[in-house]
């Protein structure tokens, strides 16, 4: 299985029953900006109808029916999206991966491409009305969002500490990797100086070097 795959359809569930250790995180509405939305949707649509069953339709009235019918059914589309938004999105953890997305399209990332690198926490796009994390790795931008206008992610501290817990265990896997691949290149190093080095038993012998003194020999 490839470390990166996008999922469609009956998969997506199938993997999050399947993967060992999977964590589900949902995104929960926000009911008062919701509530608020969708009471001033409905108000606008009924004074729509007032002012055309009072005042009919002509010059003003005509661009305040217009206006108050768009505003309404804005509101109230918004407030229909982010109720679908916050039934079908999720964010999930397991043992081998983390998977973003909803119900019929979810991205599956293993850890080891997921680094502090990839998933850049300092750099998190962050306003007064959202907030998300960017994936970027293997050529793909994968969102996270944190919360909307219209829905949060529950349970945000676990999800935090279970993404901070992979980064810290993948960071000390590369570490160790690296230190037995240095370790490897010494030992090499090594080996390589020891067979490079001379002889010893080569050698000639002093003790069968002649006397390099000739003053010592006697005429």
């Amino acid at each position: 299985m490839t470390r990166i795959r996008l999922l469609s359809g009956p998969a997506v569930q199938q993997t999050l029953h399947d993967e060992p250790g999977a964590k589900l995180f949902r995104y929960q509405l926000n009911i008062p900006i919701m509530g608020l939305a969708l009471g001033l949707g409905l108000l606008s649509l009924l004074a729509a109808v007032i002012l055309y069953f009072v005042a009919g339709l002509g010059g003003f009235y005509t661009a305040a029916f217009i206006v108050l019918i768009a505003l309404g059914l804005s509101l109230c589309s918004m407030v229909s999206y982010g109720s679908n938004y916050a039934r079908k999105h999720f964010v999930a953890t397991s043992d081998r991966c983390l998977l973003v997305g909803n119900n019929d399209n979810a991205w599956r990332v293993e850890w080891p491409l997921i680094t502090r690198q990839t998933l850049d926490f300092e750099g998190m796009t962050l306003s007064p009305t959202r907030a998300r994390l960017d994936l970027r790795t293997a050529g793909q931008h994968i969102e996270i969002p944190i919360f909307t206008p219209f829905a949060f992610l529950t349970d945000l501290e676990e999800l935090m500490s279970e993404l901070l817990q992979h980064l810290d265990a993948e960071g000390e896997g590369a570490e160790d990797d690296n230190g037995d691949d240095a370790q490897d290149v010494g030992a090499d190093e090594r080996d390589a100086g020891e067979s490079n080095a001379p002889d010893d038993t080569d050698a000639p012998d002093d003790t069968d070097a002649p006397d390099a003194n000739p003053a010592s020999e006697k005429p």
